[in-house]
């Protein structure tokens, strides 16, 4: 008998791309996951790069597509602040989340973290958010 002793893959605080092993996209893509309800937690890494949008967008999609509707609870207290490439790919996701109807952001005390979540979560084609510093605020701001 087989057992698989196997750790869960510990991502860096790296950009991932394309030379990202299976095991890397699946932890990726696992920081995306039913927290209660029709309520999704969006964990953001600590630094963001296009390709782990498009997984972050997949596993949403994944995710949202047995929902109605969902809210989204989006956890950026380990995330640098994203370049202006990331931010308008984070800006095209959010947009394309038809099913999205809240999100609620914590981001810590983290001032400059708040102004891009506020920038990118500002448009007017997407869901009610808004920003908090801790995850039980956020939370209580879904319902």
């Amino acid at each position: 008998m087989s057992v698989n002793t196997a750790l869960p893959v510990k991502l860096a605080a790296r950009a991932y791309g394309p030379e990202s092993t299976p095991a890397e996209v699946a932890a990726i893509k696992n920081r995306i996951y039913p927290y209660r309800g029709d309520i999704l937690m969006y964990r953001e890494l600590p630094i963001q790069s296009l390709f782990h949008l498009d997984l972050f967008e997949e596993r949403l999609n994944e995710l949202s597509s047995r929902m109605h509707t969902y809210a989204l609870l989006i956890d950026l207290t380990e995330a640098e602040f994203p370049s202006a490439a990331v931010r308008a790919r984070l800006k095209k996701m959010f947009i394309g989340q038809r099913k999205l109807r809240r999100v609620a952001v914590f981001t810590g005390k983290n001032f400059i973290i708040n102004t891009a979540a506020k920038f990118v979560l500002s448009d007017n084609a997407m869901a009610p958010f808004s920003v908090h510093t801790l995850e039980q605020q956020a939370i209580a701001a879904l319902g």
